[in-house]
This record gives C-alpha cells, structure tokens and sequence, in this order.
C-alpha cells in the first residue's frame, strides 16, 4: 500500500455535524472519512449509492393501452402489405357473401351471468380438442367432416370456407360491422368466433 496523504476541506460546522449524522446513522459508512472517500469515488465513476436513489411510482395502463392499440395497427398494416405483395386483392361482394355465409354457420350461445366470451370461448375449443382426439383427426376434418357441429374455429371456417387468411380477416371485420353480438376471440389457443345469443 502507498502512502497516504491528507486531505483537508472547509466546511462550516452546521454542514460537518449533518456529515457525521448521517454518516453515524448509515450502516454503509464507518466514518465521515469514510462517507467522503467513497462519495468521491463514486462520483468519479458515475455511480452513486443506491439509497440516493428514489422508487416512482408510474401508471404505466395508458402506455400499455397505446401499445396494444399500436399493435393492433401494425398488424392490420402487415395483413394489407401480404395483400399487396401477393396481389390478393378481395372483391367486396365476395366478402360480403363469404361474411354471410360464416355468419349462418357460427354457432350461438348464451352466457349465463358468471360465463365471460373468453371462457365461453375455452369451452368451445374444448369440445373441438375432444372431437379431434376421438376422431385423430385435424382442424382439416372438422371443417371437412362435421361443419354442423359448430365448434366455432376460425381456421376450420377458413378451410370449409375456402378463404385465404386476408380473406378471412375481412369476412370477419365485415361480421363484427354487422353485429355487436358477434365475439372474435384470439387470447386462446385458437381463433374462436361465434354470437352471444
């Protein structure tokens, strides 16, 4: 170890006794040598005591809020750029006829007061997983074989609909102008749409 020299710095006596306080009170610091070693230090290095530092308290929902509404955005925005790319341009009477044609065939269902659209949702993915296991079959086989069963998967509305993803997009944006009864579902492990009767 080097020598070591001494430091000495003017203060007035009110400023030294709140040094030494502080000091005494914190279990970090052995001494106002101490305290003032490491504040120097750590101000040269850009850091400082965690203590110094202060918890804020942000309502982060309106932030949260925007950026789902972004996200819905951008998703919206990237359906259109497939579109474009692929040239898929849909006919309006077209999706006004295949969103007539899914609406007859989406099954109806009331909720009793404790039921929620989500869980009603789970129940109907259910089913389908159990008509699926029984049969080893696919999303392909439910639209194929059992259309009047009414499980209410997008996908095997889209394949027993023969309508690309774009396409379906529409029918079903065209469906929920039509009806505010209509419920798309996304939060579960399929897509799910059907009318809350």
């Amino acid at each position: 170890m080097g020598d070591k020299t001494q430091v000495n710095i003017r203060i007035d006596e009110t400023k030294k006794e709140d040094w030494c306080e502080y000091a005494e009170e914190s279990a970090e610091y052995t001494s106002l040598s101490h305290l003032m070693r490491l504040a120097v230090e750590r101000e040269m290095a850009g850091t400082h005591s965690p203590e110094s530092a202060q918890d804020a308290e942000v309502d982060l929902a309106p932030l949260l809020s925007r950026i789902e509404e972004l996200d819905d955005t951008v998703s919206t925005m990237a359906a259109q750029m497939d579109a474009l790319e692929t040239g898929q341009f849909a006919d309006s009477e077209e999706i006004d006829e295949m969103a007539d044609r899914l609406y007859d065939i989406i099954p109806r269902r009331k909720l009793d007061e404790r039921e929620t659209v989500v869980s009603a949702a789970r129940d109907f993915i259910e089913d389908a997983d159990y008509w699926l296991e029984q049969k080893d079959g696919s999303l392909a086989d439910l639209a194929e074989e059992e259309p009047e069963l009414g499980y209410a998967i997008v996908e095997a509305y889209r394949r027993m609909l023969g309508a690309d993803e774009y396409e379906m997009r529409q029918a079903i944006e065209r469906l929920d102008d039509y009806s505010s009864r209509v419920e798309h579902v996304t939060a579960t492990k399929y897509d799910v749409l059907f009318e809350v009767a």
